[in-house]
């Protein structure tokens, strides 16, 4: 006796739909963007840098390229927004572009990571540091290079680890952050 399994619309559209943010993504990604400022210079809590991405990624968990795109980016906002604050002396509406603009350069490294663990699954976790990485290399090239924000000077008060630099660069000291 044995049954034949059809699929109806029903059943197709429950097991496609897509993932929806949640009000605790939103909140995930505002805290993590936030915490990473605190990892920054003048606060001595270099130590952050380790775990500011554990929000981001758990918000990120089973969700579509488009919304880690969207979540990134909430990321790269809050955190722009609260580090970079302090420009709004120079120009006001040059700061809100500023912030709006570096706020993509989160997105875009976790949009194309979330293209790759629909391709690699749990294998494409090994490709996010190259991915961040590269976002730093690509942030210090051309007309409107922005390298203030590496995520290697976050250890700056750990003088033990700054001593690799020499040899590595800070590119090295980045990854090994993320």
């Amino acid at each position: 006796m044995s049954e034949v399994l059809t699929s109806t619309p029903e059943a197709t559209a429950v097991s496609e739909a897509k993932p929806k943010i949640l009000r605790r993504d939103y909140l995930f990604a505002f805290s993590g963007g936030f915490a990473l400022t605190l990892a920054y210079p003048p606060f001595p809590t270099g130590f952050l840098a380790y775990f500011v991405l554990v929000p981001l990624l758990y918000a990120l968990k089973e969700k579509t390229p488009r919304q880690h795109l969207i979540l990134a980016y909430l990321f790269g906002l809050a955190f722009n927004a609260t580090a970079l604050f302090w420009t709004w002396r120079v120009t006001l509406p040059g700061t809100v572009a500023m912030i709006l603009i570096l706020a993509f350069y989160w997105a875009v490294p976790f949009w194309i990571f979330g293209h790759s663990k629909k391709l690699w699954g749990r294998r494409a976790y090994l490709l996010l540091p190259f991915l961040l990485v590269g976002l730093e290399y690509f942030r210090t090239l051309g007309e409107l290079a922005f390298p203030w924000t590496n995520l290697s000077y976050t250890q700056s008060y750990y003088t033990s680890w700054l001593q690799i630099l020499p040899f590595a660069g800070d590119t090295l000291l980045s990854f090994w952050i993320v």
